[in-house]
């Protein structure tokens, strides 16, 4: 699966192992966030050290007799979850993902160890976003709408991309703020004790009249 890729639907799908049901049933899902997990081991703490994602509750139905491979043995949309892992830098296709499902109760599945034609299988559906002009024409470029710019006037600061790909920045005021409210004619303080009514002039001094 490429870097960039929009998941539209995920689930594992298992093979069931036998008549091995004990209800109630709980499950939990999840997958570990990394880019490229790396592969279980018996080292202490392999799995609960790893970090993880949301998890999604599933409650199973009967599973049936060995060989059975259907929605009951399907676990529930994973997409959100595989998005996250596909969106994490270092992402590029072929890549591993893990997930773990743990809970109470028991469903007995084919492991690859058992049989690998029954193995579970990370079942995805994808699409690859069409790439999108910046606001300098370029495919899927850095200069989208919200992203940083240079209006050439000084101003003003915070510049930025409009969503028309307008590059606008917001007027400096007298502290240099962009967009602040320390205008010509509003309050300030001169840090003159002998002033009062400090007040920035149309060149931004801060400038008090003199006690009487």
């Amino acid at each position: 699966m490429p870097e960039g890729a929009l998941i539209v639907s995920a689930h594992i799908q298992f093979t069931s192992a036998g008549q091995g049901d004990v209800d109630p049933v709980e499950l939990i899902v999840s997958a570990e966030i990394d880019a490229d997990a790396s592969p279980i081991s018996w080292a202490p703490f392999d799995l609960s050290g790893r970090v993880r994602s949301d998890t999604i509750s599933w409650q199973p139905q009967p599973w049936g007799g060995a060989g059975s491979a259907g929605p009951e043995q399907r676990t529930p949309d994973l997409s959100a979850m595989v998005q996250e892992v596909v969106d994490l830098p270092g992402w590029q296709a072929n890549n591993a993902m893990l997930f773990l499902v743990f809970g109470s109760g028991r469903r007995q599945a084919f492991s690859f160890e058992m049989d690998p034609q029954s193995a579970p299988e990370l079942c995805i559906s994808y699409i690859i976003p069409d790439p999108v002009p910046d606001c300098l024409g370029v495919l899927d470029g850095p200069n989208m709408p919200g992203a940083p710019c240079d209006d050439g006037d000084p101003a003003t600061g915070g510049d930025a991309w409009s969503a028309a790909c307008e590059c606008i920045g917001a007027l400096l005021d007298c502290e240099g703020v962009p967009g602040g409210a320390s205008l010509p004619g509003s309050g300030c303080d001169d840090g003159n004790a002998l002033t009062e009514n400090d007040a920035w002039d149309a060149s931004c001094n801060c400038i008090g009249d003199l006690l009487p």
